[in-house]
C-alpha cells in the first residue's frame, strides 16, 4: 500500500511542513461510511482486516514522520521526562529515529489534560479523532473507512473488546511471528480486565467493566454545554484556574475509563528501596496516564465513542450553550493537527463544533434533528486575535480540614467538620452573592492506587444511609485520569452547590468507594485496593463573576498576554501555554524558569514585558 502525500513511509522532514499551515479542512466525502458500534464493526471480517492493516501500516512509519503511530499519539501526549515512567516511549522512538528531537514540540502534548481549560476537551478530542481518522483511512487503503466507537454504555458490552484484547491472531501464544502479533494490542493495560490469552488462567478476562464505571447520566441531563462552573456543563468551562477541573462529561465516563483500562501493572518499573537498591515497582498502564493514552489503539475508538455521546447531546431538545466564552475564544488557533496528505493543519476551535461540517456521521445518529448551532459571531471579532483578556476566576481559602486522612476502598469514609473550621467559615466575611463555596480535596499517590473510583458527598450531618450520585450530596467523583508524577500531590475542586450545608451544626465530607469493575459472570464488584490518601480538605470562596486579568495594555503583544494570563493563574504547566505561542523550543525553557520563579504571586504587566522581551 502506498501513502501519498509528502510523508511516504520512513521519509519525510518534519522541518520541511513546520514554517506555514494550510488554510482550511477538507470534510470527510460523503461516500465515507458512517462510525458504527464496535461490536457490529467486529463482526464483518474485512472492517477488522482494514483497521488492523491502518494501524500496522501507521506504526511502520518514522516516528518523526507527522502520519507515523508515534507522531499521533505524541500529539494528544507523550512523555519527555527522563525520570518518569512514560519516558520509554519516547526514548524507543528516538533510538529508532534521532529526528525525533527535531520536531517543533508545539505538535504534540496538545491534549487539554495539561492545565488547559476544561472547555477545550471535546472540540479538542473530536478534532484529533478526525484528523486521526482520515490519517488511518488513508493507510487501509480503503477510501470509505470510518473508525468505529468502543459502545460500553450496554451491559452485553462491558467486556473489553475481544479484537483489542487477543495478542496472537491465530490463537497460539508461541507463534510470535511478525504478521501474527495483533497491531490492536498492547501490554501496558490492566491485565485481568484486558487480556484474552494466559497459559494457567482459563476464560481471560476475568473482570469487565461495572456500571458506575460507563455512568453518562448526568452528562446526557445537563441542558448547557458551558457551565458557570466547570463541573455543571456537559463541556466544561474556560474561567478555571485548575487543572483538575473537568466538564461532566470528561469526568464520566471519559476518565474512568482512561483508568480502568489502563489500569496498574505489577512490577513493570524500576524503582528504589530506602538503601538504594533497585526494585520492582509497579506502574499505571498506558490508557491511565495523558502523557502515554494516545499510544494505546483503543484510545481512538473510546474518543469516538466519547464524540457520539456529545453528538447524541446536542440533539436533544432543550440543550443550549450556557455561559458563552467572548467571540475570540472561538476564532483562536492553539491547536496544530496534520491531514492525510502531511500538511499541518492550524483552524479556529469553532471549526470542530459541528460534527456534519466535517462530514463525520453515525450510524445510529438522528438525521431529522439539527446539533445545536453556535451563534453567528460580528465580522469584527473573526479578526480579533489578541488584546483579548482570558476570564480567571479568583479562589481564597477560608477553612481547612483534616490533613493526612485515608479513604479506605471497602467501606465510606466520613470527615465531621471540626470546630475550628466551623469557627473559621463563620468567622468569614464575604457576600454570597459574589461568592460561591468549593470543597478542594489535596490527593497523592493516585499513581498507584488501583482501579476504585470514590464519588464526594457533603452533607448536614455525618450520614446514617446509602449515598447515591442521584443524593443533592453528591458533588462528583474523584478524577482518576491526571498525570501524576511519583508521589506529587494533585487536587480538585467541588463546586458547592446549596452553600447553607456548611451553616449546618456538624456538615460532614464522605468518600464512597465505587466499584470500576466486576467480575463477569457473578457481578461482583471490584473494591479490592490502596486507600484513597488524602493530603488536606479546605473550603474556598471563588468569584461568581468572571474577573479578567488586571493590567492587560492594548498594545501588548501576544506573548506577552500569555504570560501574564499564565502568571495571574499561577498555572502548573507553563511550558504547556508558552508552548503554542513562541515558536523557538530553546527560549521556551528559560521562560518557564522564569516564570517559576515568580510562582508565589501574579505577574504584572511589567513582569510579563520583560519575560517577553527575554524569551523572544
Amino acid at each position: 500500500m502506498k501513502v501519498a502525500g509528502a510523508f511516504a513511509a520512513g521519509g519525510g522532514s518534519v522541518r520541511s511542513v513546520a514554517a506555514a499551515c494550510t488554510v482550511g479542512i477538507t470534510p470527510n466525502p460523503s461516500s465515507v461510511m458512517p462510525r458504527m458500534p464496535l461490536e457490529e464493526f467486529v463482526e464483518t471480517a474485512s472492517l477488522l482486516d482494514s483497521l488492523r492493516r491502518g494501524v500496522r501500516e501507521m506504526k511502520k512509519r518514522k516516528p518523526s514522520d507527522p502520519l507515523s503511530w508515534f507522531f499521533q499519539a505524541a500529539i494528544h501526549g507523550v512523555q519527555l521526562d527522563p525520570t518518569d515512567l512514560g519516558y520509554k516511549y519516547y526514548k524507543a522512538a528516538l533510538d529508532q529515529d534521532p529526528g525525533v528531537a527535531q520536531v517543533d514540540q508545539k505538535y504534540w502534548n496538545q491534549c487539554p489534560h495539561f492545565g488547559q481549560h476544561s472547555a477545550d476537551f471535546l472540540p479538542w478530542h473530536r478534532a484529533y479523532t478526525f484528523h486521526f481518522e482520515q490519517i488511518l483511512r488513508e493507510h487501509t487503503g480503503d477510501s470509505n473507512f470510518s473508525l468505529p466507537y468502543w459502545n460500553y454504555g450496554p451491559r452485553t458490552n462491558r467486556k473489553f473488546p475481544k479484537a483489542f484484547g487477543v495478542q496472537h491472531l491465530d490463537g497460539n501464544p508461541g507463534n510470535d511471528a511478525d504478521e501474527n502479533i495483533n497491531p490492536l494490542f498492547m501490554k501496558e493495560r490492566d491485565f485481568y480486565l484486558t487480556y484474552y490469552e494466559h497459559p494457567l488462567i482459563p476464560n481471560m478476562p476475568l473482570l469487565e467493566l461495572s456500571d458506575a464505571v460507563v455512568d453518562n447520566t448526568s452528562a446526557l441531563a445537563t441542558d448547557i454545554f458551558f457551565g458557570t462552573t466547570e463541573d455543571t456543563g456537559i463541556g466544561g468551562g474556560i474561567a478555571d484556574n485548575n487543572p483538575g477541573t473537568r466538564g461532566l462529561l470528561e469526568s464520566r465516563p471519559h476518565d474512568n475509563i482512561h483508568r480502568v483500562v489502563g489500569g496498574i501493572i505489577p512490577g513493570a518499573a524500576v524503582g528504589h528501596d530506602q538503601n538504594g537498591h533497585e526494585i520492582e515497582v509497579d506502574a499505571l498502564g498506558a490508557m491511565a496516564q495523558p502523557p502515554t493514552a494516545g499510544f494505546d489503539p483503543i484510545f481512538p475508538v473510546h474518543h469516538t465513542n466519547i464524540d457520539w455521546i456529545w453528538t447524541q447531546w446536542s440533539v436533544m431538545p432543550g440543550k443550549k450553550w450556557g455561559t458563552l466564552p467572548d467571540a475570540s475564544w472561538f476564532m483562536e488557533r492553539p491547536w496544530f493537527f496534520f491531514d492525510a496528505k502531511g500538511n499541518c493543519i492550524n483552524e479556529p476551535r469553532k471549526s470542530y463544533f459541528d460534527h456534519r461540517a466535517l462530514g463525520v456521521k453515525f450510524k445510529y445518529e438522528d438525521l431529522s434533528s439539527m446539533p445545536l448551532p453556535l451563534p453567528s459571531f460580528p465580522a469584527a471579532l473573526v479578526v480579533a486575535d489578541s488584546g483579548t483578556a482570558s476570564r480567571i476566576k479568583s479562589t481564597q481559602a477560608v477553612a481547612t480540614l483534616d490533613s493526612r486522612i485515608e479513604a479506605g476502598s471497602a467501606q465510606n469514609t466520613t470527615i465531621v467538620f471540626p470546630s475550628r473550621t466551623l469557627d473559621a467559615l463563620r468567622l468569614a466575611s464575604f457576600d454570597r452573592s459574589q461568592k460561591r463555596l468549593l470543597l478542594r480535596i489535596s490527593i497523592t499517590g493516585l499513581n498507584r492506587l488501583p482501579i476504585v473510583g470514590f464519588d464526594v458527598h457533603l452533607t448536614r450531618a455525618a450520614p446514617s444511609g446509602e449515598l447515591k450520585r442521584t443524593d443533592p450530596s453528591f458533588l462528583g467523583s474523584v478524577h482518576l485520569f491526571v498525570h501524576a508524577h511519583h508521589d506529587d500531590e494533585v487536587f480538585q475542586d467541588f463546586t458547592i452547590q446549596d452553600p447553607t450545608v456548611v451553616d449546618s451544626a456538624s456538615p460532614a465530607v464522605t468518600f464512597v468507594p465505587v466499584a470500576l469493575t466486576q467480575s463477569i459472570g457473578t457481578g461482583r464488584p471490584n473494591l479490592q485496593g490502596s486507600p484513597l490518601r488524602i493530603t488536606s480538605i479546605s473550603v474556598l470562596t471563588q468569584d461568581q463573576s468572571d474577573d479578567k486579568v488586571r493590567n492587560i495594555r492594548p498594545n501588548m503583544s501576544r506573548m506577552e498576554q500569555v504570560i501574564l494570563i499564565a502568571g495571574a493563574l499561577r498555572e502548573p504547566s507553563i511550558k504547556m501555554v508558552l508552548k503554542k505561542y513562541d515558536e523557538q523550543a530553546a527560549t521556551r525553557a528559560n521562560a518557564s524558569l522564569v516564570i517559576s520563579g515568580r510562582k508565589g504571586r501574579p505577574l504584572n504587566a511589567d513582569d510579563a514585558g520583560s519575560i517577553a522581551r527575554m524569551v523572544q
